[in-house]
């Protein structure tokens, strides 16, 4: 049998060894609960909270990292409508007097929820943690902006 220029035999040769595929890591459902917990507090963690979680959880570091990776874009992913193309405008989500109501009131209360307070309070208003988070960034924005316009305003009279 020959091969056309530019073949590689060396597989066939046996000079080469092949190198072996990696195989997949299994996660215990003890692991992937402890996994959840700390993704419901921080999607997107830092090396350092990396190498702690991969230790509490006995995986290795990469292993974690790729598990956040996979996660969040499992997360993405399950937020777009199968209709959606990339590229296309989105909608603004359409609050009701009420959910603005509550998230108003926990915004006088408190500016800065985590990840778990975001996903609890969007379960009880009907919102998507992520609708919840930006608008808490959004409201905290706006609120820098109003206090920047109101000091320029007492500084003019």
């Amino acid at each position: 049998m020959s091969l056309s220029p530019g073949e590689n035999d060396s597989a066939n040769s046996g000079e080469e060894p092949q190198r072996d595929k990696r195989l997949r890591t299994t996660i215990t459902p003890e692991q992937l609960e402890i996994l959840y917990q700390k993704y419901l507090l921080d999607s997107n963690p830092t090396r350092k909270m990396l190498d702690h979680i991969a230790h509490e959880v006995g995986l290795k570091k990469r292993v974690v990292q790729v598990w956040f990776q996979n996660t969040r874009a499992r997360e993405r992913k399950g937020h777009i409508d199968s209709g959606d193309r990339p590229g296309q405008k989105r909608f603004r989500t359409q609050m009701t007097n009420l959910q603005l109501k509550v998230l108003k009131s926990c915004f006088n209360d408190y500016r800065t929820p985590t990840m778990l307070e975001c996903e609890v309070l969007g379960n009880d208003i009907g919102l998507p943690k992520r609708v919840v988070q930006v608008w808490f960034q959004n409201a905290r924005a706006g609120q820098g902006n109003r206090g920047a316009a109101a000091a320029y305003l007492c500084q003019r009279q």
